[in-house]
C-alpha cells in the first residue's frame, strides 16, 4: 500500500508542538496506539487566518481531501462535510478555542454556493440581525468561529462512529489530534451500514466575536462546558447576563468565555455516509406527540411493577373531578373506578391583570356544561395548551388543581390537598409545564403554539472530545423556575411517570428509563425513592431550600410527602416529623438566618416547618445522628384527640429495647458492624449508670398535674420528663483561620456549652450570630434540656481508640479517659406568662460531663 505524500503540494504531515502550538513539518507522524493500526491519513495544511487583531490559527486536525472527491455545494473550505466519515472520525477541534480558524460573516455571505456557509450565515443574521444599518455593518465584519459539528446523542454517534464507545458503555475520550479513520476507504468500520440516502442530525457551535472598537452591542456570555479560555476576575456579569456578541478584548487582558450560537442542522447524504445532497436548518416547531406516545406505552407496557401503583387499595378522594378534554367541561369522577386520568404540575403564574377563573361554589354548575372550558373567559393559556396536548395523546381526562378543586371550599380543598400522594401517583402520567407561566406563552410546541427558534436555545451541552450533544435535563428541567417552588416538589415525587415540557423540547421520566426529544435515551438520574429514614432526613432539606408564595403553604405543600413517608415507615406525621423517629426528627438544624415563618403560629418551634429557610439534619464527624438512645418517653397534645403517648420505637441505638425491664445495655455484636471501636460492655454501663439522666431513670418520671394542665392550652405541643440545667455558651474559638470559618461562618457561629464553673462539657450546632451574641453580652443562663442518647461517628470512634496523624503532621495518641457517649441536647428558652418552652437551638453534652452541670427532672411543654 502506497504510503508516500499525496500528489498535491499543500497536503503534507503536519504535528502540533505542545509547548509553542506551532506546527513543525519535519517531525515524523506520532505513533499510534498498538490495539489499532495507524492510520494512512494525512493533515491539511491549511493557510492560517487571522483571529482578533493579532492572533493566528493553526490548521484543524483534519483527513486528506485527497480521498474525498470535489462537490460543488461546498465551497474550497468545507469540502470536508461531503463525507461523514471525515467529519466524526477525523476531524478534530484544536483543543484550545483560539486556535480555530475562524471566517468573517461577510466572507460566508459571499460564499453564496457554499451550502454549509449559507446555512451559518443565515442563521447568525436571523439570530443578531437588527434593521439599524450600523450594527449591520459591524456584524458583517465579526468573526465566526465554528465548534464542531456534534452529533444528537451517545447513540447516534456510536454508529456514526464504532470507536466511540468501549468495553461496554466506557466512553473514550479523544485528543485533537487522534485521526481515527484507519484506512482511506473507510471499508473496515461502516461496512454494515446500508448504501442509501442518510439523514444526520447534528448541531453546529458558532463563536461571534466582534471586531476591535465595535458598536456592536455587547451581551454577557454563559459559560459552556466546551470553553478553556481564561477567566478575567475584574470582570463583573450583570445577575441577567444573555448569549450573544462580545466585544474583543484590549491585548493586555486575558480573553474571556467566548458565547456561542448552537445551529441545529440535518445534513443529508445522498448514498450512506457520503455524497453530500443537502444542509438545512433543523426545525422542530411542535412537540412529537408521536414519540411522546411510545414513551408512555413503552413505559405502561414493558416497565412492570416498577412503574405501577404500588399500592392496590390506594383510592381517590371523595370529591374528585376532573377535565373532559373531549366535552370540554369539568366532570365529576365519584363514582369512576379503574380511573385513567392525567395531572398538571405548573406554577400559578402572576396575574396579567384581568381575573383567571378558578373553581368555586358559584360556578361549579357552569363549568360542569359541555363546552364551558372553550367558551370561557380568563382560563390560563398554560391550562389550555395542556388541555389540548392531554387530548392529543390520546387521553380523555386531565387533573388540574385550578379548575379540579373548589378553591373557596375550606373543607372540599383540604380533602383534596391532603390526598395529593393519591392524586399525582394514580395519575397515569403528569404534564410538568417546566416554564414559566406568563400569558400567551403556554406550552410551547403543542398544537398551534410553536416553539421559539432552536437559535436562541443556550441550555444545550456538549463534550469537545466526543463530538457529541448530551443531555441537558438538568440545566433545563432542574434548574428551572418550577423545579424551585414547594408544591411541585412533591408533584414530581410522586408522578410514576412525567412528561416535561419546556422552551424547546420534551423529555420524559419514569421510575425505569429517561429521554430526551431529540436525543433519545439520557443519562438523566432517576434516584427512585426508598421512603425511610434516612430518606426523609435526606428529603426536608431539599424541601426547604424551596420558595413558597406563602409560609402558610409548608406544611400543606409537604402533606403527599409526608403520607407517602407515614404509609411506608407505618407511623403518623406530627407538623412534619413521623412520630416513630421522633428523637433523629428533633435533631434538625437551620442553615439560613433564624427567623420564625408568618401566619404559621399553629406549627410549633420543635418543627421546620416554623422556620425559614433551608435546614438540615447533618451528619457530622462528631455525632451519628441516625442512631440514639431512647432516653425520653414524649407525649402529644392532639388537637383531636386531647394529650396522648408519642408512638415511638424504644430502642438502644441498633437494638430494641423495653425500658421499663430493662436490666443492662445491650452490647455490640457482629450482627451490628457500625458499632465497632466501643469500649467493653461494663465501662458503657458503669458510665450510663453514673449520668443523672440514663435508661433505668426513665420510666420511674412521670408528668406533673401543671404541665398537663399547660398543655390543655397549646393544642399541638410535645410533652415530656425530661433533665434540664441552666448553662452558659461562649464563641467556639477555632484552633486557626480555616476552622474559624468552618465552624463560624458569616452569619452564623459554634458555641460552647459550659457549666456552672466555666468548664466546656458540650457544643451548640451553628447559631444566628444576632442572637448568640445577644446571649453572650448579658452573660444570661438558658435551658439545656435532653432529648436522646447520641453515640459518636464510627470514624470519630476510631480516632478515639487507635494513633492518628492531625493537619499538621502531630501526632494524637489513643485517650483512655474518652468515651463515645453523647446526649443529644436542645437549647430552649422559657415563655414566663404560660410556662411553655421554645426551641431555639440543638447541641451535644457529653455523656460523663452532664452530672457536673447539675441537670434536674422537670416536665418541659414544648411549643
Amino acid at each position: 500500500m502506497d504510503r508516500s505524500p499525496p500528489r498535491h503540494g499543500s497536503l503534507v504531515y503536519r504535528r502540533h508542538h505542545p509547548i509553542e502550538g506551532t506546527y513543525d513539518s519535519t517531525r515524523a507522524p506520532p505513533k499510534r496506539p498498538s490495539r489499532r493500526p495507524q492510520p494512512l491519513s494525512l493533515g491539511q495544511a491549511k493557510t492560517p487566518r487571522t483571529y482578533g487583531e493579532s492572533q493566528t490559527a493553526p490548521t484543524d486536525c483534519s483527513v486528506c481531501l485527497s480521498t474525498i472527491p470535489s462537490n460543488p455545494l461546498l465551497c474550497a473550505n468545507c469540502q470536508i462535510w461531503h463525507d461523514a466519515r471525515h467529519v466524526f472520525q477525523c476531524l478534530r477541534d484544536p483543543f484550545e478555542f483560539a486556535k480555530r480558524s475562524s471566517s468573517t460573516l461577510g466572507d460566508l455571505l459571499s460564499r453564496d454556493g457554499c451550502v454549509v456557509c449559507q446555512e451559518i450565515a443565515r442563521a447568525v443574521t436571523t439570530r443578531f440581525g437588527t434593521s439599524d444599518p450600523e450594527i449591520c455593518d459591524g456584524l458583517l465584519l465579526a468573526n465566526i468561529t465554528c465548534c464542531g459539528p456534534y452529533c444528537l446523542g451517545e447513540s447516534a454517534h456510536q454508529e456514526l462512529d464504532p470507536w466511540f464507545l468501549e468495553r461496554g458503555r466506557q466512553i473514550r475520550h479523544i485528543d485533537h489530534q487522534d485521526l481515527r479513520l484507519d484506512d482511506p476507504s473507510g471499508t473496515a468500520n461502516w461496512s454494515s451500514l446500508k448504501d442509501e440516502s442518510r439523514t444526520i442530525k447534528v448541531v453546529l457551535y458558532v463563536v461571534i466575536t466582534a471586531p476591535p472598537k465595535s458598536d456592536l452591542p455587547q451581551y454577557m456570555p454563559e459559560l459552556d462546558s466546551h470553553t478553556d479560555m481564561p477567566f478575567h476576575p475584574n470582570i463583573k456579569w450583570p445577575p441577567d447576563s444573555a448569549r450573544g456578541i462580545h466585544r474583543s478584548m484590549a491585548e493586555n487582558v486575558d480573553g474571556l468565555p467566548q458565547p456561542t450560537l448552537g445551529i441545529p442542522l440535518e445534513i443529508k447524504y445522498r448514498t450512506s455516509l457520503h455524497t453530500l445532497d443537502a444542509v438545512e436548518r433543523s426545525k422542530t416547531p411542535y412537540i412529537d406527540i408521536k414519540l411522546c406516545r411510545e414513551w408512555l406505552q413503552q413505559c405502561e407496557s414493558q416497565h412492570g411493577t416498577k412503574c405501577q401503583v404500588d399500592d392496590p387499595q390506594m383510592v381517590l378522594p371523595r370529591g374528585f373531578r376532573a377535565i373532559d378534554t373531549h366535552r370540554l367541561c369539568i366532570v365529576n369522577m365519584d363514582s369512576s373506578s379503574d380511573l385513567s386520568f392525567a395531572a398538571l404540575s405548573y406554577t400559578w403564574g402572576k396575574s396579567s391583570g384581568s381575573k383567571e377563573i378558578q373553581l368555586e361554589r358559584g360556578n361549579l354548575e357552569d363549568l360542569m356544561a359541555e363546552g364551558a372550558l372553550k367558551s370561557c373567559e380568563g382560563i390560563p393559556d398554560l391550562i389550555l395548551d395542556a388541555i389540548t396536548l392531554c387530548a392529543d395523546l390520546g387521553h380523555r381526562l386531565l387533573w388540574v388543581d385550578r379548575l379540579c378543586i373548589i378553591q373557596d371550599d375550606a373543607s372540599s380543598k383540604h380533602s383534596q390537598i391532603q390526598a395529593m400522594d393519591r392524586i399525582y401517583h394514580l395519575a397515569s402520567f403528569t404534564i410538568v409545564a417546566a416554564v414559566p407561566n406568563l400569558p400567551g406563552l403556554g406550552l410551547p410546541g403543542v398544537r398551534n403554539r410553536p416553539r421559539q427558534s432552536p437559535l436562541w436555545n443556550h441550555t444545550r451541552r456538549f463534550h469537545p472530545k466526543t463530538r457529541v450533544v448530551v443531555d441537558n435535563f438538568d440545566n433545563t428541567v432542574m434548574d428551572s423556575n418550577w423545579n424551585s417552588r414547594g408544591w411541585t416538589f412533591q408533584e414530581r415525587i410522586l408522578s410514576r411517570r412525567r412528561l416535561y415540557i419546556t422552551r424547546f423540547e420534551a423529555y420524559f421520566q419514569c421510575n425505569t428509563f429517561s429521554r430526551q426529544e431529540d436525543l433519545g435515551d439520557i443519562a438523566a438520574a432517576l434516584n427512585p425513592w426508598s421512603w425511610n429514614l434516612p430518606q426523609y432526613l435526606s428529603t426536608i432539606p431539599t424541601y426547604t431550600s424551596r420558595n413558597l408564595s406563602f409560609d402558610s403553604d409548608i406544611l400543606n405543600a409537604f402533606v403527599g410527602i409526608g403520607n407517602r413517608f407515614a404509609r411506608v415507615m407505618n407511623t403518623n406525621m406530627i407538623s412534619g416529623l413521623p412520630e416513630r423517629y421522633l428523637a433523629q426528627a428533633l435533631l434538625w438544624e437551620n442553615s439560613e438566618h433564624t427567623q420564625r415563618r408568618t401566619n404559621t403560629r399553629d406549627i410549633p418551634s420543635w418543627s421546620w416547618a416554623a422556620w425559614k429557610g433551608r435546614v438540615h439534619y447533618e451528619n457530622n464527624s462528631l455525632l451519628d445522628k441516625l442512631s440514639t438512645g431512647t432516653l425520653v418517653q414524649f407525649h402529644y397534645q392532639d388537637p383531636m384527640h386531647g394529650l396522648r403517648s408519642i408512638k415511638e420505637e424504644q430502642v438502644w441505638f441498633f437494638k430494641g429495647v423495653d425500658l421499663e425491664t430493662l436490666e443492662d445495655l445491650p452490647t455490640t455484636d457482629e450482627e451490628y458492624p457500625e458499632m465497632r471501636f466501643m469500649p467493653e460492655a461494663d465501662i458503657s454501663n458503669r458510665e450510663w449508670r453514673n449520668c443523672p439522666h440514663n435508661p433505668w431513670a426513665v420510666p420511674a418520671q412521670s408528668l406533673d398535674s401543671d404541665g398537663r394542665d399547660i398543655a390543655s392550652r397549646h393544642p399541638g405541643c410535645l410533652v415530656f420528663c425530661t433533665t434540664m440545667a441552666l448553662l452558659h455558651f461562649q464563641k467556639y474559638e477555632a484552633i486557626d483561620r480555616a476552622w474559624d470559618y468552618l465552624f463560624n461562618p458569616s452569619d452564623f457561629i459554634m458555641c460552647d456549652i459550659l457549666d456552672g464553673e466555666g468548664c466546656k462539657v458540650g457544643k451548640v450546632s451553628k447559631l444566628h450570630k444576632s442572637w448568640a451574641m445577644q446571649k453572650f453580652r448579658d452573660r444570661r443562663k438558658n435551658a439545656v434540656i435532653v432529648l436522646s442518647a447520641g453515640i459518636m461517628s464510627e470514624p470519630s470512634r476510631y480516632a478515639q481508640t487507635h494513633p492518628i496523624l492531625l493537619n499538621l503532621g502531630e501526632r494524637k495518641e489513643p485517650d483512655a479517659n474518652a468515651s463515645p457517649w453523647y446526649l443529644h441536647v436542645m437549647v430552649v428558652e422559657r415563655d414566663e406568662p404560660t410556662g411553655v418552652y421554645r426551641r431555639l437551638g440543638i447541641g451535644w453534652v457529653e455523656t460523663r460531663l452532664w452530672k457536673q452541670c447539675k441537670p434536674t427532672w422537670t416536665t418541659v411543654v414544648l411549643v
